[in-house]
């Protein structure tokens, strides 16, 4: 019997959906910064998309998790019960600076809550839904890749990668404690390799 010396096949994990940076920015001019729902959404997607925040997180994101004078947030990781400290990039800032423009909610617990109904913090289908009527609004061509909140921390992830940021580094600020992970996000960049 030779059925024991015969390697087991390992399924390839598929390479997840990215999005080119032209790409995301044209899903952000999407967004009518104008009502109370543009502001509110621009820093929930800025978060995902410039900071690889994840869903759950910004769901439950609370005041006392950011420093807006001094650029910080700080939280407990929903999914890995780890800290979490990063710098947030100007651009972060900015969309926080126009989303708490006559925010009358911006005494309460959680930064970002529905339009409608009671006062309470928003869900994970709650961001999904915005973005995808964002991708839509966009008229990016999303065939054959995923467009949910996580194919924009890959995105990240990805470009950051073929900035030949360490995947250390990339890993600490995606927040995965397993140091392999990341190398699935590494997606080749034609262009560099040219």
């Amino acid at each position: 019997d030779l059925s024991s010396v015969i390697p087991t096949y390992r399924r390839i994990k598929k390479l997840p959906s990215v999005y080119t940076p032209a790409e995301i920015k044209r899903i952000e001019e999407a967004i009518d910064i104008h009502t109370i729902k543009g502001r509110r959404d621009l820093p929930m997607l800025r978060l995902i998309t410039r900071m690889g925040i994840r869903v759950g997180d910004v769901a439950k994101l609370k005041w006392g998790e950011l420093d807006l004078e001094h650029g910080k947030l700080a939280i407990i990781q929903q999914k890995t019960g780890t800290p979490l400290m990063l710098d947030m990039p100007d651009d972060v800032l900015s969309a926080f600076k126009l989303y708490l423009e006559n925010n009358t909610y911006k005494n309460d617990d959680y930064v970002f809550y529905p339009l409608k109904g009671p006062k309470r913090r928003i869900t994970t289908t709650l961001v999904g839904h915005a973005l995808h009527s964002y991708i839509e609004k966009s008229n990016i061509n999303v065939a054959g890749r995923k467009y949910g909140p996580h194919a924009f921390r890959a995105s990240l992830a990805s470009s950051m990668v073929n900035d030949d940021v360490s995947y250390e580094v990339v890993r600490k600020i995606l927040g995965h404690t397993d140091p392999n992970v990341i190398m699935r996000y590494a997606r080749t960049d034609i262009e560099k390799l040219r």
